[in-house]
């Protein structure tokens, strides 16, 4: 019975021995379809391409900060408080138009004095320039009528002439006759030269008196001028910026009021390496480029102090801006420099996508070469290589397969 017993044992024993194996074998049997399924359907396969290289100008890349390098400050001409702030700060304002009223009652009375001044030396020198030419018009007018009267006996001797021939009239009256002549003559010479001599000094003096009024009228309109900076007012089309005072605050002459600049004409500085600085020429180049976009400007000025290892590059930006580009604004800039470099590139395949890593090899007699090389961009078309290629070389690229998908 025992015997029986035992070789009972044995037989489950043996039996559970097998099926563990069989199990065994097909849990392997089944992991290895899965993992044959999974890589089939993971891998991708590689893609052989043709390398092409391009020449085109190298480009200096550097950071900095759009401005506006048109800005006027403004400060007070006169002391006084401020009556008037008809502006904020961000107010865009036009030429002309008024930004800050001063009010200053001092100048404001000294003002009104000059005028009642001048306005008395107006009249004055009116009434003395009318005097002289009422002297010089009476002098012309005797003059004229010693004219006349010389005129009168010339005609009276010359009648009295035939009249003396014939004996009609005495010796002694025509001899009369040519005296009071003689005397008319004098009296025209006399004339004639206090005429000449007063018309001098009436020219002298009428100079003076218009001096004397254009003096006044000059001291009038510098109090006026005064008058008028009162009112402060925008010399550019712009923004309002820095807006330091506020209504009733007292101010003096020289006081910073605010500043003016011209967001329509923006400007970038850009600093680059040292090295690149005499690559750089005027009215190169440049793309600006931000988070929102980019946009091409000019080179308008290099720098040619170095500071802390860099030069900076100032860029002319368009005025045609877009509306997300503004002062203070951190930006990137690329700008084309008189170096010529050159791009290896090989046309994207269809099934590229943005994976974490590639592995680029050469392909040399049909052998791939392990190489350093790397995508360093795409764009729609192509894909653009780390330098150490050569055009027409054959390429493989084999994604990393540590990822889960590489193309879409």
């Amino acid at each position: 019975m025992q015997n029986i017993i035992e070789t009972k044992s044995d037989y489950f024993r043996t039996k559970r021995s097998r099926i563990f194996w069989i199990t065994l074998l097909l849990s392997l049997l089944t992991l290895t379809v899965i993992g044959f399924t999974f890589i089939n359907n993971n891998m991708v396969p590689d893609a052989q391409l043709t390398v092409s290289v391009a020449e085109q100008p190298a480009q200096a890349r550097g950071n900095g900060k759009v401005f506006a390098p048109e800005r006027y400050v403004l400060s007070s001409t006169e002391s006084g408080f401020i009556e008037q702030v008809y502006v904020s700060q961000g107010y865009r304002v036009q030429v002309g138009e008024p930004l800050i009223k001063i009010a200053n009652p001092e100048l404001f009375r000294e003002f009104k004095e000059v005028q009642f001044e001048a306005d008395d030396i107006f009249a004055s020198v009116a009434y003395e320039q009318s005097q002289l030419a009422l002297e010089l018009d009476a002098i012309a007018s005797d003059l004229a009528k010693a004219r006349s009267e010389l005129k009168g006996q010339r005609l009276e001797v010359d009648a009295n002439q035939k009249l003396r021939e014939y004996g009609i009239i005495s010796a002694v009256k025509f001899e009369q006759l040519k005296l009071k002549v003689e005397r008319a003559e004098m009296d025209v010479s006399n004339l004639l030269q206090r005429y000449n001599a007063y018309k001098k000094g009436y020219a002298s003096q009428n100079a003076a008196l218009q001096a004397k009024r254009k003096a006044a009228e000059e001291k009038v309109a510098y109090f006026k001028s005064r008058i008028d900076a009162l009112t402060i007012t925008s010399p550019i089309d712009g923004v309002v910026k820095e807006l330091e005072l506020a209504q009733g605050e007292a101010i003096s002459v020289g006081n910073r009021v605010l500043e003016i600049v011209n967001d329509k004409a923006l400007a970038a500085d850009i600093a680059i390496p040292q090295y690149l600085g005499f690559k750089i020429d005027l009215n190169a180049v440049a793309t600006i480029k931000s988070p929102n976009g980019e946009v091409e400007g000019t080179v308008d000025f290099v720098d040619p102090i170095v500071r802390d290892g860099a030069v900076m590059v100032r860029i002319k930006l368009p005025q045609d801006l877009p509306s997300w580009m503004s002062m203070g604004q951190s930006i990137e800039a690329a700008i084309t420099t008189s170096s010529i470099t050159h791009i290896a590139f090989v046309n994207k395949p269809k099934e590229y996508s943005h994976s974490e890593q590639w592995r680029v090899y050469r392909l040399v007699n049909g052998e791939r070469v392990s190489t350093d090389i790397t995508i360093i961009s795409a764009d729609q078309d192509n894909l653009f290589l780390t330098p150490g290629l050569n055009h027409g070389e054959q390429i493989v690229l084999v994604p990393n397969t540590t990822s889960s998908t590489f193309f879409d």
